[in-house]
């Protein structure tokens, strides 16, 4: 799914503080369609550009070393 748009997600990986580059995926909430997917930089941040206002997302951090669950945000609005 390709968006166009001026809106942004963006944050930050870490774990116990320390951050981390790791795969970040976006889920469109009302569909479940995985629009992308991204790696947070070695300073762990991320950011997934060109999206529309007003849907909602789904954004999922995993641990590529399989020590930690998942991290989930729900209800992520661009801005």
């Amino acid at each position: 799914m390709q968006y166009d748009h001026g809106k942004e997600i963006k944050g930050t990986i870490s774990q116990v503080g320390i951050p981390l580059s790791r795969p970040v995926r976006l889920y469109e909430r009302s569909t479940g369609a995985l629009v992308s997917i991204a790696h947070s930089a070695s300073n762990g941040n991320y950011g997934f550009r060109g999206l529309p206002a007003g849907i909602k997302f789904i954004v999922m951090a995993i641990d590529s070393t399989n020590q930690f669950n998942a991290v989930i945000q729900d209800n992520v609005v661009p801005k």
